[in-house]
């Protein structure tokens, strides 16, 4: 039910929302103050002494979540129904559901979008952790510090840190994985550096997990619902993380020929064809036969997947904390796998205050990672001299990496070794904000990630390889590996917005207010040039349902690059979106790689471009569609920080901080870090 008033005293232009408050079904209207003062005691004064008259969750119609009890004390006011989340209807502590079409204006149908409620920042926000099971010094003289460490972490009773003082610490002999509910914690990054001696992947939260003792759906399961019907639920735990997939279609999933043969069908169950010895392990699991075609091998492939969480477990159905972003069809051998082994998750566990450097494990293991782990996080970290993903998320559930300098690769070439941040294997509902993440073959991948995952107002600049530095690598992207679906990325800058297909095509993305400036910085004298292959935005084949709303696409009085040493000859002219593919002409939209499908399913609207120095609103269509004025209409600040206050880390600074309507820009705190040389400085 929507509903629009105009500005008066005592009622505001807000939506009307459904909500739920004790099993009744309510509508709430947004009312403003018509002067007056907040009381919080009788008399209208705030009391926290023993005169205190405190507040009840029932008093104030809450119904979820916390609060204050206006003395000084915390309430814990519940947990809503399956379908609807705290202050999903817009009204905070009180359960309730909109579509997000009704959250995006009307501006995304139904089937482009899920509820981003990632991480822990809009899931509760992290524990306080203020007591120390141990504090360390590094040994010092080259000695290796992993088992004081591993100890430490291991004796640390759940609920504390173990808290490592200013120096270097030696990781040499074994990678550190911290157990569930502790938290490993530095003296600042930069003051506390953990450094691998010999290349491994330096913190490992969570397990080298395998697919197993799989249940099959015998009811499709409908996007947006948050329950399956299985053949057996016997064994299965509330709150354990499984996945949730289905078998390959090709109307959804596109494989290359050549590349994804007998490996790299997806990132998921069945990757791997088991052609010819069947000593392929990449599937890490069960349930999967022995191909000895390729078309074997596609055909049992489970590209599409997510991680889930058990809420609850009733007979022969299972519900789910958050929605299912995809169908899944019994047609399509639909099923449920383990993911643990029975065992519960890795969870809560927090990576603070500290650099981690000279660690990796190519494409299985980042210098950090997050393994079939779920609600944990990395906090104001710096990363550099990393061999792999920087940051790894893989078959994550709700973790988070927040405020840190993700930077440096010591291998800037494709093949794993040289990747920012991948969010990998089903992972879902998993939130990246507020970090810088610099100078790496690509800034960030998503191969197989499962959907609901936010990418949020973070600084990627100077994606490049050593064998091709006068050509843009990708920017921010959900690709590089089939079949990322129904993730977001809002509020970030970055020298151009993706869609790799090098192995296989991505679905269902949605690019909400950011700014693509369709250049490289080349900072720190890196040696970029941008001559080749200059762009925005790019779409490729089969990349279909790709949603690009209020996006500032350049910048005022940007340059164009002249020719330089390096085989190409720079660019000459501007292109809005030209047909052809003349490296001459630096573009906004690149889109004549995309295919009929994928340009007759694009979306765009209210995005402004500074070579037409105009916003224009498109709706659905690629190369040459004309605008359509009647579309035009407000873009809501967030599609995820829906109860409309802007969030902490902006500071004083403007919010939303991208204007589509002017293509002027205010300032993105971690530019701002970046820009001022103080990447590690909140």
């Amino acid at each position: 039910m929507r509903q629009r008033r105009g500005e008066q005293c005592g009622v505001s232009a807000s939506v009307s929302r459904i909500v739920r408050n004790a099993g009744l079904a309510i509508v709430l209207l947004g009312f403003a103050a018509c002067g007056g003062t907040s009381k919080t005691g009788p008399g209208g004064t705030s009391k926290t002494g023993p005169n205190c008259v405190p507040t009840t969750c029932a008093s104030t119609g809450k119904n979820c979540d916390s609060m204050s009890d206006g003395c000084g004390n915390t309430l814990n006011c519940g947990t809503c129904a399956s379908g609807e989340t705290c202050a999903g209807g817009g009204v905070a502590n009180v359960c309730g559901s909109l579509t997000m079409s009704d959250v995006s204006n009307g501006l995304l149908p139904q089937d482009r979008v899920t509820v981003w409620k990632p991480g822990l920042t809009y899931n509760g926000s992290f524990p306080d952790r203020s007591t120390e099971c141990a504090q360390l010094s590094p040994l010092g003289g080259n000695k290796d510090d992993t088992q004081q460490i591993k100890a430490a972490l291991s004796n640390c009773p759940e609920g504390q840190t173990v808290k490592l003082g200013p120096g270097t610490f030696l990781i040499a002999s074994d990678t550190l994985s911290p157990k569930s509910n502790t938290t490993l914690r530095g003296s600042g990054p930069g003051t506390t550096i953990l450094h691998s001696a010999n290349q491994i992947p330096v913190l490992y939260v969570g397990i080298q997990y395998k697919y197993s003792d799989q249940r099959y759906l015998t009811v499709d399961a409908k996007k947006d619902d948050y329950s399956v019907t299985v053949d057996s639920t016997t064994g299965l735990l509330s709150g354990e993380i499984v996945a949730v997939d289905e078998q390959y279609d090709p109307g959804l999933t596109m494989y290359i020929d050549g590349d994804q043969d007998d490996d790299y069908l997806g990132s998921g169950e069945c990757r791997c064809s088991h052609i010819a010895d069947g000593s392929c392990t990449n599937d890490r699991g069960t349930g999967c036969s022995v191909a000895t075609t390729i078309a074997q091998a596609r055909a049992q492939s489970r590209p599409i997947g997510q991680m889930m969480e058990i809420a609850s477990i009733k007979n022969q159905t299972i519900t789910f904390s958050t929605p299912i972003h995809m169908p899944y069809r019994i047609s399509k051998k639909a099923r449920l796998a383990r993911v643990t082994g029975g065992a519960p998750a890795v969870t809560k566990v927090g990576i603070e205050e500290l650099t981690v450097s000279n660690g990796g494990g190519n494409d299985d293991a980042g210098i950090i990672s997050f393994a079939a782990a779920s609600y944990s996080w990395a906090k104001h970290v710096e990363t550099t001299e990393s061999y792999g993903p920087a940051v790894l998320f893989k078959g994550a559930f709700r973790c988070e990496l927040r405020d840190s300098y993700i930077h440096s690769t010591g291998d800037p070439n494709p093949g794993g070794g040289g990747y920012g941040i991948a969010v990998d294997s089903y992972s879902a509902e998993n939130l990246v904000e507020n970090n810088i993440s610099w100078n790496f073959n690509k800034v960030m991948v998503m191969r197989s990630s499962g959907g609901g995952n936010v990418i949020g107002y973070n600084y990627m600049q100077d994606g490049w390889g050593q064998g091709y530095p006068t050509l843009p690598e990708v920017g921010i992207n959900a690709s590089h590996m089939t079949t990322p679906q129904h993730e977001l990325f809002e509020g970030n800058e970055s020298h151009n917005f993706s869609s790799d297909t090098t192995h296989g095509n991505t679905i269902y993305i949605t690019a909400w207010r950011n700014h693509l400036t369709g250049l490289r910085i080349a900072h720190d004298n890196l040696p970029l040039s941008d001559q080749g292959n200059r762009r925005a935005i790019d779409i490729n084949e089969q990349c279909k349902w790709f949603s690009f709303v209020g996006n500032v696409l350049g910048y005022e009085n940007m340059p164009l690059n002249a020719a330089m040493p390096g085989g190409n000859s720079g660019q000459t002219s501007w292109g809005y979106e030209p047909a052809d593919d003349d490296p001459s002409v630096a573009k906004m939209w690149q889109l004549m790689h995309a295919d009929a499908d994928a340009q007759s399913s694009l979306l765009r609207q209210g995005n402004f471009d500074w070579v037409t120095k105009t916003q224009k609103w498109l709706n659905l269509g690629g190369i040459g569609t004309p605008e359509d004025a009647t579309q035009a209409r407000d873009i809501p600040a967030s599609l995820y920080i829906t109860n409309g206050n802007k969030p902490a880390f902006m500071g004083n600074n403007p919010w939303p901080w991208v204007d589509p309507t002017t293509g002027n820009t205010a300032v993105l705190p971690a530019r701002a870090r970046f820009d001022a040389g103080t990447p590690n400085t909140l």
